[in-house]
């Protein structure tokens, strides 16, 4: 009895090992589909004004098998409103470099370069097809196994369209245009917006008009890129809303500030001392 089950332990073994020689695990096995991935991420912002608009970035294929690479584009928010997606050119040598620049994209859609605003979305949808098949493939043919996002993103993706931001640029009159918390007594002021104090910098005059007065700064986090932050500081006041919670204080991360158009779109959290009431926009426009 003793020799019968030593003999089905190793007769279990070699069946084991058997099964793990054979074993190639995902992210080791070959891909015959003709995938494409950012060789490293690519910067999706692109800044209007500075020479040649252009979105750039590194492409490859890892099976080598690529035969094109074509690219699709829609846009949002333009200045005459949103234009459906439409082929714009092909890539045929990978790996290499994807240019995309704003004249291609507005020749392509039949709308004028002017139409390209900072704040502009172009949502873009590529396909690929491989040597010897016409099939073009979609970003619907990715699977959830895939172990690297870059491919998901070289098929859908998005490209911001921007402005650097001047402070001379920026200042000026502006009115509240969303205030989801309600924070203003007086929605429809005028608010004057001065340079500083640093030079990254603008403050908004009695921002929401309350008693208190309380001036808000608004911080460039990156110039090129307009990206915004307004940190923890007091800007309206409990009791002028009938409720016993003392100093409003308002804090974000993560907006856009246009300096060259004069608007701003920042989430912000509303605090006092005994906690939150959560996360609201704000938005503001010359």
């Amino acid at each position: 009895m003793k020799r019968f089950k030593l003999y089905i332990i190793l007769i279990a073994g070699l069946f084991i090992a058997g099964c793990e020689s054979d074993y190639v695990p995902p992210h080791e096995q070959g891909l015959d589909a003709p995938f494409v991935q950012w060789v490293t991420s690519p910067v999706f912002s692109v800044i209007l004004g500075e020479g040649t608009p252009k979105f750039t970035g590194e492409l490859r294929a890892p099976s080598d098998n690529v035969t094109e690479y074509n690219v699709y584009v829609g846009l949002s928010n333009t200045a005459s409103g949103d234009v459906p997606s439409t082929y714009v050119k092909t890539m045929s040598t990978l790996p290499g470099t994807l240019e995309i620049t704003v004249d291609e994209i507005a020749s392509a859609l039949g709308v004028s370069v002017d139409d390209i605003v900072p704040g502009t979305i172009a949502n873009i949808e590529a396909t690929t097809k491989r040597e010897g098949d016409d099939t073009e493939f979609t970003s619907a043919d990715l699977n959830g196994d895939m172990f690297n996002p870059a491919m998901k993103q070289a098929f859908q993706y998005s490209i911001f369209f921007v402005c650097s931001w001047v402070q001379a640029e920026a200042v000026g009159e502006y009115t509240i245009t969303r205030d989801d918390f309600a924070s203003s007594l007086d929605p429809e002021a005028v608010i004057q917006c001065v340079a500083g104090p640093g030079d990254n910098e603008v403050t908004f005059i009695d921002l929401f008009r309350h008693p208190e007065a309380y001036d808000v700064v608004v911080t460039l986090d990156d110039t090129d890129f307009a990206a915004a932050s307004i940190l923890k500081q007091p800007a309206w006041h409990c009791d002028n809303f009938g409720c016993p919670y003392g100093e409003g204080r308002i804090e974000g991360t993560g907006g856009v500030y246009f300096g060259c158009t004069g608007f701003l779109t920042i989430d912000v959290e509303h605090t006092v001392d005994l906690g939150s009431f959560g996360v609201y926009r704000l938005e503001l426009s010359k």
